[in-house]
């Protein structure tokens, strides 16, 4: 019920995200709605967000306490300290699923942050783990050029696998994140809408405007009208 895309950079990464929620129980209709999946840490210099199953906010969420109850330290975390956060999050909230929640597709994070200006992305999905029987992390992913989650079966993300170059200006990526995400939303509208992005820029986080966003899908609405013009005019005669 998402589609989120991150698009790693010389200097920064772009991650932007739809903001469908989906509230999925065994035996009850599934309920849509509008929220913010996108989390902040200034200290982390790191972005995460939510895909898919709720379980997977709620993993978010308590990430996001347990980052702000760091020590005093002043480090950031190292990539495998996040990885074990993310891990340790998902373990507490298993209390709030039940059995048969544990079991169904939960959904996924997408993590990206910068240390030292070297930005790195990681990706977990979360799983019902047989051995040693603890719902948590199924399967994690460390990428450094690009990723996206969500949306399975959605033929969007061609785009930025088709478009996005790691020599890519930080504008470029935002666009092709952008409109990967907002052409999702045309492809499959019941489970992908809106937009929500943040950028990460020598070590800095900001998340775009509304004006901002406004823009992007006006470029989105130009290309998609140009590319749809280009297939249906009529062909020049010989």
């Amino acid at each position: 019920m998402t589609l989120q895309v991150c698009l790693i950079g010389k200097d920064g990464f772009v991650l932007a995200s739809d903001t469908r929620g989906a509230w999925v129980a065994p035996h009850e209709d599934t309920e849509l709605y509008t929220t913010d999946k996108i989390f902040l840490n200034e200290r982390e210099c790191a972005v995460w967000c939510s895909s898919g199953h709720h379980a997977s906010r709620w993993v978010c969420e308590a990430l996001e306490i347990m980052l702000e109850q760091r020590g005093p330290d002043g480090d950031q975390r190292t990539c495998k300290v996040l990885g074990d956060c993310v891990r340790d999050a998902a373990i507490k909230v298993r209390s709030r699923l039940s059995i048969e929640e544990q079991q169904c597709a939960p959904g996924s994070i997408l993590l990206a942050f910068s240390r030292g200006g070297l930005p790195e992305g990681l990706r977990f999905d979360l799983a019902w783990i047989r051995t040693p029987g603890e719902w948590g992390i199924g399967n994690s992913v460390r990428f450094k050029d690009k990723m996206s989650i969500g949306a399975r079966g959605c033929s969007a993300p061609f785009i930025f696998k088709r478009y996005y170059s790691p020599d890519s200006s930080q504008e470029e990526m935002l666009r092709i994140a952008a409109h990967t995400v907002l052409m999702g939303h045309k492809i499959d509208p019941a489970t992908i809408d809106g937009l929500e992005t943040v950028v990460c820029s020598r070590g800095r986080l900001r998340i775009l405007s509304e004006n901002e966003l406004a823009e992007l899908r006006k470029f989105s609405e130009q290309i998609d009208e140009q590319i749809r013009y280009k297939f249906i005019e009529p062909s020049a005669s010989p």
